[in-house]
């Protein structure tokens, strides 16, 4: 498995939980103060876990394990699981204290993180010539349940203009995410989900989804 791999498998459910949290929190202001480890949509304090920061400078990701010495360590968690996954997985994204923003973004890590970790969402948060990814990790943030079908194809369609994925890996995680299956025919595939209605998407020669449908029960 590599950091493209498993990124495919966890992005749309991401992006998802993104689309549901920017919902949840419409129109509020944020604010996070990291030495406090408080992030705050509104008046009201939400728990968060630093995954790391975008070096604009030297167009590079650090992650935050890399300097746990300067940082809160209640707020280290989420990047040190993932540390341990890479290591155990050889991943060497997740285990390399810098990386290009060229070879991974704060985003596409942020997503993952989100997916594999069953995390509320993740956060963009600028500051002084850097951008830190932040963990949304609060339970107390609404979830939303299995979306219908044609929610799901807008989701996908997002997400693979967002990422760069293996878009087969991701309909399959997506759907299975949502108890669902996938059928495959040829160049079609289609996802059938568990509260009925399914989906179709056919590929093309690059095994890309060139063209994808939802249909209801």
């Amino acid at each position: 498995m590599d950091f493209r791999e498993l990124l495919s498998r966890h992005a749309a459910i991401a992006i998802e939980k993104q689309l549901q949290l920017a919902r949840s929190v419409a129109g509020s202001t944020w604010s996070w103060d990291l030495l406090r480890t408080s992030f705050r949509f509104g008046d009201r304090n939400y728990a968060f876990q630093l995954l790391g920061i975008e070096q604009q400078e030297t167009d590079r990701w650090r992650w935050a394990w890399a300097d746990a010495s300067d940082l809160p360590p209640r707020v280290l968690g989420a990047a040190h699981t993932l540390r341990a996954f890479g290591s155990t997985y050889g991943i060497d994204e997740l285990v390399q204290e810098e990386v290009p923003l060229d070879t991974v973004t704060g985003q596409e890590i942020a997503a993952l993180a989100c997916g594999l970790l069953d995390a509320t969402g993740f956060w963009r948060a600028p500051f002084d010539g850097a951008v830190a990814w932040l963990l949304l990790t609060d339970r107390t943030l609404p979830r939303a349940g299995d979306p219908p079908p044609a929610e799901m194809a807008r989701v996908l369609t997002r997400t693979l203009a967002i990422f760069s994925l293996d878009h087969a890996i991701a309909l399959d995680a997506y759907v299975v995410h949502h108890g669902g299956s996938v059928e495959r025919l040829g160049s079609t595939a289609t996802a059938r989900m568990r509260g009925g209605g399914h989906m179709v998407a056919r590929f093309d020669d690059c095994h890309r989804i060139e063209r994808l449908e939802a249909k209801v029960a």
